[in-house]
């Protein structure tokens, strides 16, 4: 086994998700300890961590400088490839894609998630449409202004509230271009055939099982 990493770069946008829960699904036990994402309203993806994320105290894994951390994810790497497994992780720093594909060589796929400004608004929309869900199905995360908008607007008003303030903020980039070893464009995240394309050439590919949790998603998909 070449591949001892499979690291992502991950967005806030929860669409993004995707690839990097397509990957744990397909890889699945040849994963050393994995985490799972699962779809609430077979649409949004919800992650419970494993035991390689949960050991590490960060508030959130994704933004670890490894660079402090690299000796123990170093051991982490030794034990997989002692059960002949692999770690597949993400990191929103594109500093640490760049630190970790120099520390580890080849042992490394990095693997970007890419979309052009045409996608902007569809993808600003499911951050604000998965924003109202969180508000909705959680209400401890939402504000007394979140609670006025929720009792005032309908869902859809709300949804377009958000997503015009979240643009405003410029809380996500308009595009991204990643220079990684693979690069996935959220364009592709609903076409299985390039979806295929992309994990045969990661050596990750759609197994039964795993194809079942893409299809599922792909039927609830209306963002793209």
């Amino acid at each position: 086994m070449s591949t001892s990493i499979y690291l992502f770069r991950t967005h806030q946008i929860n669409i993004s998700n995707l690839a990097l829960a397509q990957a744990l699904e397909n890889a699945d036990d040849r994963c050393f300890d994995r985490c799972y994402f699962t779809l609430e309203d077979n649409k949004f993806f919800r992650v419970t961590t494993g035991k390689f994320v949960n050991s590490y105290p960060s508030a959130d894994f994704r933004i670890i400088d490894w660079s402090t951390m690299i000796d123990s994810l170093d051991l982490y790497v030794t034990r997989a490839k002692e059960q002949k497994k692999f770690l597949i992780f993400g990191t929103a720093r594109e500093d640490q894609i760049n630190f970790l594909k120099q520390h580890f060589g080849s042992d490394i796929n990095t693997i970007g998630i890419n979309y052009s400004e045409s996608t902007y608004h569809k993808l600003l929309r499911n951050l604000a449409e998965h924003h109202v869900h969180k508000l909705t199905h959680d209400p401890i995360l939402s504000t007394d202004h979140d609670r006025e908008i929720l009792s005032s607007l309908n869902s859809l008003e709300a949804i377009s509230y958000y997503a015009n303030s979240f643009d405003q903020l410029a809380l996500i980039p308009r595009s991204n271009t990643d220079n990684c070893d693979f690069n996935i464009s959220i364009e592709h995240f609903v076409d299985k055939n390039k979806m295929s394309s992309y994990y045969n050439d990661l050596d990750i590919p759609f197994t039964s099982k795993s194809e079942v949790f893409y299809n599922t998603w792909l039927a609830n998909q209306s963002t793209i």
